[in-house]
């Protein structure tokens, strides 16, 4: 099951919560239907996951390319050591931002939507 909200406005990305039995093909057509309706800025939680089967890399990395291409951005939530290690070595964490929690996640995109309206003025 994959829990979808956007927390608090219509500025901060959709959150894409992925629970234990959420499979990698329903992240992949969440993800592609969210662009497909204008929403860009993708945030994964990934929860207390501890890692990740191939599978799952292959729709974050996809899923990143494509909304890079659209001139949006994925970002993941890893709670773990283990699975932000998994995702350093795999070089999956140079494809899109990493965070420890929502809450930083959160900072980092109101600090670039603060960035992008103060060039603007």
């Amino acid at each position: 099951m994959i829990e979808v909200r956007r927390e608090t406005n219509g500025e901060e990305p959709f959150v894409l919560r992925l629970r234990d039995a959420t499979r990698p093909e329903a992240l992949d057509r969440c993800i592609a239907l969210l662009a497909r309706i204008g929403h860009h800025t993708v945030l994964v939680d990934l929860a207390a996951r501890e890692t990740l089967a191939a599978d799952y890399l292959a729709v974050l990395r996809r899923s990143g390319r494509y909304l890079r291409e659209l001139g949006g951005e994925l970002a993941v939530v890893c709670r773990t050591d283990s699975l932000r290690r998994l995702l350093d070595v795999t070089l999956l964490a140079q494809s899109f931002s990493v965070y420890p929690s929502r809450s930083a996640a959160r900072s980092a995109f109101a600090a670039k939507e603060h960035s992008v309206l103060g060039r603007g003025h």
